[in-house]
């Protein structure tokens, strides 16, 4: 969505809004890009060294351990994607109302 919002461009609202519907599109795709591309390769590295489970791993081990923490990485960065892209979402129907409205 960040890509496809900021290929179609922040066209039909004032100045201010365009610029935070291009930041929010900007952060909806680096966002997914840093958690598929880096953090996702990351898991996918270590869960490759292992010969078990990561389930199978006592709580305290600093593979399940690294392993928790690249999750929540991967969950908190494509949870707030999903937030900007609300909020690109919300500015864009937002715009739309605006120039559907012809001021009488």
């Amino acid at each position: 969505m960040g890509l496809a919002s900021l290929w179609l461009g922040v066209s039909g609202a004032s100045t201010s809004t365009r610029g935070v519907r291009a930041v929010c599109a900007a952060g909806v795709a680096a966002c997914c890009a840093v958690a598929q591309l880096v953090v996702v390769q990351r898991i996918e590295r270590l869960r490759a060294r292992l010969t078990t489970s990561i389930e199978s791993l006592a709580p305290n081990d600093p593979v399940r351990m690294t392993f928790g923490r690249l999750h929540a990485l991967s969950v908190a960065l494509l949870g707030f994607a999903m937030i900007l892209a609300v909020v690109v979402l919300l500015l864009s129907w937002r715009a739309g109302l605006a120039s559907s409205v012809s001021p009488e």
